[in-house]
């Protein structure tokens, strides 16, 4: 059992797969975000990436006569996070158990997943077809979920669809790691507002969740500037970046990298853009970044 803590990044675009043929190391897929110790896998957000992932655990998990058992955390119910869901294939087998994590009530959460899956392509038509056993878990403070595991879901101040709202998790692992994660854009207001929430986090991943072709690449760059500053307010000491938008090629990624990692070098705090299928470790003793 590996007793590190690491962080694969299944996919790393905003709404969907990369519309450029520049997508080189950043990869194309909707992204989707695994976080691993010992025999635990959370899942953050299932975009299309979470497919292939979800099956090769599945048969592994068969050839040594064991069950699936997963935990997935939404930040919202947006199209982009859950077009991954109704393709993993353990939620088809009646021996899996699955808890869906989410700051919305559990009947809301079931409604809006379920609705969001209901579409033409969908492999099932609403919650109540699957096979597996689901449970929607709705959080309003911290609380321990499994194994040591504790969770701990934030309201951000920003309504989307269908009245939802965005959510960052904080997730500490048995060993005391802390990861934040969320797509809502934290800003300098929301860790004034919540300081508690925002102390002690090793890792910071921050989907920045680009839709708007027409923006500018100004308002980009000040996008990528507010999240170093918000990693900076936090005192954390590494960040790394998601989202990206689909027709951002490698070459532009990389010129945002690199401003992004002289902002933070200002206070001590790695930056990085993820790289899809990149696993990223926590060394548990020494709390020092190691990549795989």
């Amino acid at each position: 059992m590996d007793s590190r803590l690491g962080i694969r990044f299944l996919g790393t675009r905003s709404t969907h797969i990369a519309t450029t043929k520049d997508i080189g190391q950043f990869g194309g897929g909707a992204e989707a975000l695994l976080i691993q110790y010992g025999d635990a896998n959370l899942l953050v957000n299932c975009g299309f990436s979470v497919d292939s992932w979800s099956e090769v655990m599945l048969r592994r998990l068969q050839s040594k006569g064991q069950k699936f058992e997963g935990h997935i955390f939404f930040t919202d119910f947006l199209w982009e996070h859950i077009l991954g869901f109704p393709f993993m294939l353990p939620i088809h087998f009646s021996t899996s158990r699955v808890s869906i994590h989410s700051s919305e009530s559990a009947a809301k959460s079931a409604l809006l997943l379920g609705h969001s899956c209901s579409l033409d392509f969908s492999p099932f038509n609403g919650i109540e077809s699957l096979r597996a056993s689901i449970q929607f878990v709705e959080h309003k403070g911290p609380a321990q979920i499994f194994d040591g595991w504790i969770a701990h879901g934030l309201r951000l101040d920003q309504q989307i669809q269908m009245r939802q709202v965005k959510t960052a998790w904080k997730l500490t692992c048995p060993s005391g790691q802390v990861i934040l994660v969320s797509s809502g854009r934290v800003s300098l207001k929301d860790i004034e507002r919540n300081p508690s929430f925002f102390e002690g986090v090793d890792f910071y991943i921050q989907s920045l969740e680009f839709q708007d072709r027409l923006t500018s690449r100004d308002s980009d760059r000040q996008c990528y500037i507010d999240t170093v500053a918000a990693a900076m307010a936090m005192k954390c000491s590494n960040l790394f970046v998601t989202g990206f938008r689909p027709d951002s090629g490698e070459s532009i990624l990389l010129d945002f990298e690199m401003m992004c990692q002289k902002l933070g070098e200002q206070s001590g705090c790695h930056v990085e853009f993820s790289r899809e299928g990149k696993v990223i470790y926590l060394d548990k003793e020494q709390q020092t970044k190691a990549i795989a």
